[in-house]
């Protein structure tokens, strides 16, 4: 998981390593989903193309085969121990409070530079610019 969070999602250690259990779940779950919806794009497209040429009946499954990587990436509803946000303690939200605070400071210390409002072009008007 270090590998897909740190590596692939642009994440630092630091972040991975102060995730909960269930935070890193709901992120693991979001990035199967997207990937699963890029793998289904991919086979509509693949399916489109190989329809349009082929004389056959090609169902979707036919091109690329998802349906069982579905059933084992994606947990059933009644597997999703989830679904319910656990009751945060008022360590966790100062926690929580503290690293959003420190993302927007450092949100807006990155965005707060100043602008070059210098023209790029000599002012032949004044030759002495």
């Amino acid at each position: 998981m270090l590998s897909i969070c740190v590596g692939e999602m642009g994440m630092s250690v630091e972040e991975f390593y102060s995730l909960r259990g269930f935070e890193l779940d709901a992120i693991m779950l979001g990035y199967r989903r997207r990937w699963f919806e890029d793998w289904k794009r991919t086979q509509w497209l693949s399916y489109a193309t190989v329809q349009s040429h082929s004389s056959k009946k090609v169902k979707p499954d036919d091109v690329l085969h998802l349906s069982d990587i579905e059933k084992d990436i994606f947990p059933k509803k009644d597997e999703d121990v989830h679904e319910e946000e656990p009751e945060l303690t008022p360590e966790d939200r100062a926690r929580i409070m503290a690293d959003a605070d420190a993302f927007a400071k450092k949100l807006t210390e990155s965005h707060s530079k100043p602008i070059n409002t210098e023209s790029p072009f000599r002012d032949i008007s004044n030759p002495d610019k």
